[in-house]
């Protein structure tokens, strides 16, 4: 007579599941178990699949319908394509220019100055700028809006710090361990990364400082 002893296992799925295809194991008595699913974060918030972000979290960096997909084993988002109107070519009406909010990616309108409706000057850095213009501050990462009562700072509710959208623009790049990269002109800041680099195979790490390197993580150096 033979016996035959069967380890009771567990079966990883994940919620989105079909429970489909799984009698084999039901049968050796193993006993599936659901994990939390895939999900895309942005900004401290975690998305299940297909679910879609509110547009107020997305607009300011040029993002709209974005919703959360997978491609191959990772998750991104996959959005709409925005049309501004000054992408598209939209002429301005002469002596008028294009109105913007400092939390939207696209103009909202237009403003047309005239003795029955003057509009205010902001005067930042010796440069004037009409009510409604945008602007972004030298040395600083923040996207400003010229408004009634600006009073020179660079602050809300006439300024507000840039928003990359890493997170949904760049999701493969971040999954794939790439470092952000910039070609900007000596003494401009870094913002927002102009391109990726991403790890090879065929990648060295030259240590250019090893005594250094040794300091910041607390390891005696040979001096």
């Amino acid at each position: 007579m033979f016996m035959f002893i069967l380890n009771f296992a567990y079966v990883e799925a994940e919620e989105s599941c079909d429970g489909l295809g799984v009698l084999v194991y039901e049968d050796l008595g193993c006993q599936a178990v659901k994990r939390p699913g895939k999900k895309c974060p942005v900004k401290g918030t975690k998305y299940a699949l297909n679910e879609k972000i509110d547009q107020d979290v997305t607009y300011e960096s040029c993002n709209v319908g974005c919703f959360c997909n997978r491609h191959l084993d990772a998750t991104r988002f996959t959005c709409a394509i925005l049309d501004c109107p000054e992408w598209l070519g939209v002429p301005v009406k002469f002596g008028c220019f294009r109105k913007y909010e400092v939390d939207k990616c696209c103009s909202v309108g237009m403003n047309c100055p005239s003795d029955d409706n003057p509009l205010e000057d902001c005067d930042v850095g010796g440069k004037k700028y009409k009510e409604g213009e945008k602007f972004f501050p030298k040395d600083t990462c923040m996207k400003c809006v010229c408004s009634k009562n600006f009073n020179g700072k660079l602050e809300s509710p006439f300024c507000k710090r840039l928003s990359c959208g890493v997170q949904i623009n760049h999701a493969e790049e971040l999954h794939n361990r790439c470092a952000p990269t910039y070609v900007k002109p000596y003494g401009e800041s870094l913002c927002c990364p102009d391109t990726w680099v991403c790890p090879t195979s065929s990648d060295k790490v030259t240590k250019i400082n090893p005594e250094a390197e040794a300091d910041s993580v607390g390891v005696p150096s040979s001096r």
